[in-house]
């Protein structure tokens, strides 16, 4: 809409007009566009499964939007070029020949500061910590400290493995109970426990000892007595054996029957929540923190003590989950950073053909990203890993967008003009494009991060946020300098007229 307003200007046709606005800016839009799908699509590489969802559904968006811009709004502009001629206002001018001849001054400096930049931000980013929990405040769990539950699903044919396990994860002092089939209603009892067991079972009513005595006896059927047996397998015995022999018929009467097939029932429900035909689970309740290197050790001891005692077995929980995630994420994040990087350079290199101007807008941007991170993490403390990948893949397509329009237009004053006064042309005619964008971005992510209420959305908004203005702030002050202390090499020898904005 800037370029086709500018095309207006100067030809009052306006299918010409909406010509040279669409070869004019194609490659800027294409490639902007272009760049941002390639960053989100960088995140198809993370194992994560959010990272494939997350960057193929924005990928899509964006794509899609550029196929609007082509072909959707050329046509409503057309259609309502009366109107929008009839309301048009003069569009503030903003003077930039001070900030052109700033940058040409410092042209030679420039180049020393960036590097200064890249360097200090990459090395300072590397040792911000990265968090894969939600931050909340919980006043409750201040007073009342919340269980951090760890569940492990293994083969039922490994349950006699389980007793083994359960003796070593005992010795965790911070593990504040253990839950499982072996050690609750499969343990086996002594008569003694057992009648202990039961009087729990039922509430805390006495159950006589030798009563429990005389049915392990029972149960023995040799004259030995059983020495130990599970609750489920005593109560098994007096449904399936005692109430049917005949022997024993006028002792019990059909009330006790009654109850104690009833509490067979729920029994064999207990059983069902821990106990399966395939897997069973073991759930313990922990005292260590969501996320933590402490939390981070537990989980991988869990792991190992597992794989050397069960044949197969999974580890699930919030915990489980980060432990996960801190491991391969380490591993995953520089390479999606460099996918990102080089996806985007390539894009911009078909756009601009020769090397140097994309080499350049890729390390501002990717600078961009490194002080993000740095400012952000100084400031929380820790930054939450999708801001970060929402900052790595969308701000580095996104906002080289803005440098790709500043050096369209000076590539384009540069066929006319020295280097000065293209600076001068390139900043009054891009900055309208790169301000009306950057401050949606600016003021639609500081609404969003100040007063959405999920933790996860601020974070990423306000991270976002302080990206964009970071990357403005860059373009506006870093490029130009950079562009015109590189001018030999991105725009090639030129005519001496218009050469004389650089000597090297």
């Amino acid at each position: 809409m800037s370029r086709y307003r500018q095309e207006k200007s100067r030809n009052a046709d306006k299918i010409e007009a909406m010509k040279n606005a669409l070869s004019g800016s194609v490659s800027s839009i294409a490639s902007s566009s272009l760049t941002t799908v390639a960053g989100l699509l960088a995140l198809v590489f993370l194992s994560f499964k959010l990272g494939p969802e997350l960057g193929i559904v924005l990928a899509k968006g964006v794509f899609i939007s550029m196929l609007c811009v082509f072909t959707v709004l050329p046509v409503m502009i057309l259609a309502f070029d009366s109107l929008l001629t009839k309301t048009s206002k003069r569009a503030p001018q903003i003077p930039m020949g001070l900030f052109a001849k700033f940058s040409h001054r410092v042209r030679f400096v420039m180049p020393v500061v960036f590097a200064f930049l890249l360097v200090g931000s990459f090395v300072l980013q590397s040792s911000a910590v990265i968090s894969f929990t939600e931050k909340s405040d919980d006043p409750i769990a201040d007073i009342f400290p919340k269980d951090n539950t760890v569940v492990v699903i293994y083969r039922s044919d490994d349950e006699e493995k389980l007793p083994a396990v359960i003796g070593e994860l005992a010795k965790d002092t911070k593990i504040r109970s253990i839950f499982g089939y072996s050690n609750t209603l499969g343990q086996a009892l002594s008569a003694e426990e057992m009648s202990k067991a039961l009087a729990a079972y039922g509430g805390g009513a006495a159950i006589d000892e030798n009563m429990v005595k005389m049915l392990y006896l029972l149960c023995g059927g040799t004259g030995e007595p059983a020495s130990r047996m599970s609750i489920p397998e005593l109560f098994d015995f007096l449904c399936d054996d005692l109430f049917t022999d005949v022997r024993y018929a006028g002792f019990i009467d059909e009330a006790t029957k009654a109850a104690v097939t009833a509490g067979r029932a729920e029994l064999a429900d207990a059983v069902r929540q821990m106990r399966g035909d395939t897997y069973s689970r073991l759930v313990l309740n922990t005292g260590y923190a969501d996320e933590s290197p402490e939390t981070y050790e537990f989980i991988d001891n869990l792991d190992r003590l597992c794989r050397e005692s069960l044949s197969e077995y999974y580890l699930v929980g919030n915990s489980v989950m980060v432990s996960e995630m801190n491991a391969s994420f380490a591993e995953e994040y520089p390479i999606i950073t460099l996918i990102t990087a080089v996806s985007v350079f390539l894009v911009v290199l078909i756009a601009f053909r020769r090397p140097t101007l994309p080499f350049l807008l890729t390390l501002l941007v990717q600078c961009g990203v490194f002080i993000t991170v740095t400012a952000f993490g100084a400031y929380s403390g820790a930054i939450y890993y999708l801001a970060l990948l929402v900052v790595q893949s969308i701000l580095m397509g996104a906002t080289i967008d803005y440098g790709i329009v500043f050096c369209n237009f000076y590539l384009d004053s540069r066929k006319t003009d020295d280097v000065k006064t293209s600076l001068k042309t390139a900043y009054e005619r891009s900055i309208h494009t790169i301000m009306t964008s950057g401050a949606i971005l600016v003021f639609c992510l500081a609404s969003l991060g100040i007063f959405a209420e999920a933790a996860m959305v601020s974070e990423v908004c306000i991270t976002l946020f302080l990206g964009v203005v970071i990357a403005l702030l860059l373009i506006l002050f870093v490029l130009p300098g950079l562009v015109a202390c590189c001018d030999r090499l991105i725009v090639g020898r030129l005519s001496p007229e218009n050469d004389s904005g650089l000597n090297i």
